[in-house]
């Protein structure tokens, strides 16, 4: 993946807040992929559906993998750091090109539009944005879809693409990661992981 680095940071109005986040740009723009190639009988023989519940049923979801990508942690587990609940990691666990898929919330006391809630926990990771799509939801509100990178410890860069859903006030986010050398082999399994979860409970 070829990045041109911005050489300034992007001050992003949002609600008349500044969220301030790192941008670079993306020189393959199918790298941001919003869509797939799957037929139904790939999906059918390469994915599975895991339906989590272990958080209790008003943080339940529905998400889909590859099937030699397995649940390695259920058990809530709080981020402090980052004000979230971690509820579901799932990891490769054969010699494929490794990835986790990563699925959080938090409870709010107010409403915050998801597209600034995602923003801020993007800028607390030290994430820099590669580029983020804008999804319009009901009335208005806005949700983001947005494609990161990130260095980690041996200077491994890791990519990741977000997704956010809200159900009242609790707020969920799901990240699909690998290594920045198997995103070309990827992009499509990882698009297509962001955009077909869903929560399970609505109230």
């Amino acid at each position: 993946i070829n990045l041109k680095y911005f050489s300034l940071i992007l001050e992003v109005p949002i609600l008349g807040l500044l969220v301030i986040v790192l941008f670079a740009k993306v020189e393959t723009p199918e790298l941001f992929p919003m869509e797939n190639n799957f037929s139904k009988e790939y999906l059918v023989e390469n994915f599975w559906k895991c339906h989590y519940t272990s958080a209790g049923k008003e943080y339940s979801y529905a998400v889909i993998v590859p099937k030699n990508v397995k649940p390695t942690r259920i058990e809530p587990t709080v981020l402090s750091d980052v004000n979230l609940t971690n509820i579901g990691i799932y990891n490769t666990i054969d010699t494929g090109a490794y990835m986790e898929v990563w699925v959080a919330y938090e409870s709010l006391t107010q409403y915050v539009e998801p597209m600034q809630w995602l923003f801020d926990k993007i800028k607390r990771t030290g994430e820099t944005v590669l580029s983020y799509h804008v999804v319009e939801g009901k009335e208005g509100e806005k949700y983001l879809d947005v494609l990161t990178i990130k260095t980690i410890k041996n200077n491994e860069s890791v990519i990741s693409r977000f997704t956010v859903f809200r159900n009242n006030l609790n707020y969920f986010i799901l990240k699909a990661s690998c290594n920045v050398n198997d995103y070309g082999a990827l992009a499509q399994t990882i698009q297509h992981i962001t955009s077909s979860w869903k929560l399970t409970y609505t109230h």
